[in-house]
């Protein structure tokens, strides 16, 4: 596969109530595109809580961790904008990617 954005894999006005939400919402998002397993969304959760995914600028970046990469399937990016800000450990986060 070479297209690395579907546009199935881009979600608007989306609610999250926690960080762990928003990144549970975010690997269902890559888990109904094929592009991880199941498991690869406990690993970004875990990976989440080894390090923010935080970038600035209201943008996260969650992925998984190097061990859950047995768990991909192909390479995809999927965008998940939200309705309303979703704290991020002390920061306000408005996109994932």
């Amino acid at each position: 596969m070479t297209d690395f954005l579907q546009l199935a894999g881009i979600r608007l006005g989306v609610t999250a109530s926690s960080r762990e939400e928003a990144v549970r919402l975010c690997g269902e998002t890559l888990h109904t595109l094929g592009a991880v397993k199941e498991p690869y969304l406990d690993a970004m959760w875990e990976r989440e809580n080894i390090i923010s995914s935080y970038m600035g600028e209201h943008v996260a970046l969650p992925h998984g961790t190097d061990a859950s990469r047995q768990y991909v399937n192909f390479t995809q990016l999927v965008f998940v904008r939200f309705e309303n800000e979703v704290s991020w450990d002390g920061e306000l986060v408005k996109l994932c990617i």
